[in-house]
């Protein structure tokens, strides 16, 4: 008799980073926060009053969409999201007709100031890509953050091989190669990137650093994994720190390392059966 192997239920990983929208802190009567520095150390606290709300509600300019809270412990809160989609059925009198099905998938956020890690499941039937929700939850969570002088940027984690197989396939065809990579607030990330540049983005309170390399007309970008400078902004970047993309002889499209995001895996009948605070405890383990 054949075993047959368990189906897997896929997360994307996704890392977030939180930054005070402007230097400029306006004092509160309450105190809630004292400096630009001590925002910066609140944030994570911040967010997780917003994700805590008892009436939490995400909106969606394109569908109908539900969000349910699932439960929190140790910084990892538990969220279902599910969105309206229209399906056709036949009828036994040979027509046709619209009935109501509203898919879901599961989403995990790490709010661990070490971390700050996403995880959304794969499922196509509520969502083609889940760098769609990803840009769902950016967009309402910057909604309820702006109060609070804050912003939040989601960007995926991808292994940095990506980028390097890339360099290999179009080798001498490269003629740009652009980094748009996000203001790390992450120590254990943001050592990957040049002290002049974070000390740049710093100084004139940018949020984004858009790098662009580009050859002559007749020539291509020498790109070696020697290169220091080069290898640490591609760490920082697949790490969630941003996105890179290339201009190949040849193609009319840039060519982009984030499109496939580092998966978690969990068995699909495990799943079904885990409680909110079980789920929790596994993906304690694999974020």
């Amino acid at each position: 008799m054949q075993i047959k192997n368990p189906k897997l239920v896929s997360f994307e990983t996704y890392r977030f980073q939180i930054l005070p929208i402007s230097k400029s802190i306006q004092l509160t009567i309450d105190n809630e926060v004292t400096s630009y520095e001590d925002l910066v150390e609140k944030k994570n606290q911040f967010l997780a009053d917003v994700l805590n709300k008892p009436k939490l509600t995400f909106e969606h300019s394109k569908s109908k969409i539900t969000l349910r809270f699932d439960g929190t412990d140790d910084n990892i809160f538990l969220f279902r999201i599910n969105v309206l989609r229209k399906l056709k059925r036949h009828t036994p009198d040979f027509k046709e007709e619209q009935i109501e099905d509203y898919p879901a998938v599961t989403i995990a956020i790490h709010n661990d100031k070490t971390k700050q890690i996403i995880a959304i499941e794969k499922n196509s039937k509520a969502f083609a890509h889940p760098e769609t929700v990803s840009h769902i939850i950016e967009n309402n969570l910057n909604r309820h953050l702006k109060p609070k002088n804050l912003a939040i940027y989601i960007e995926p984690i991808y292994s940095k091989e990506d980028f390097w197989e890339i360099v290999e396939k179009y080798e001498n065809r490269i003629k740009q190669l652009d980094f748009e990579l996000i203001r790390p607030n992450m120590s254990n990330i943001s050592s990957k990137i040049d002290e002049q540049l974070k000390a740049l983005e710093n100084s004139v309170d940018a949020h984004k650093l858009n790098l662009k390399l580009q050859s002559s007309k007749e020539a291509n970008l020498i790109i070696d994994r020697e290169n220091a400078q080069i290898d640490g902004l591609v760490d920082y970047a697949s790490q969630g720190g941003g996105n890179i993309s290339f201009k190949v002889k040849g193609l009319r499209k840039k060519v982009k390392t984030a499109k496939t995001p580092t998966e978690i895996n969990v068995d699909e009948m495990e799943l079904k059966n885990l409680s909110p605070q079980e789920l929790i405890n596994i993906l304690k383990l694999l974020l």
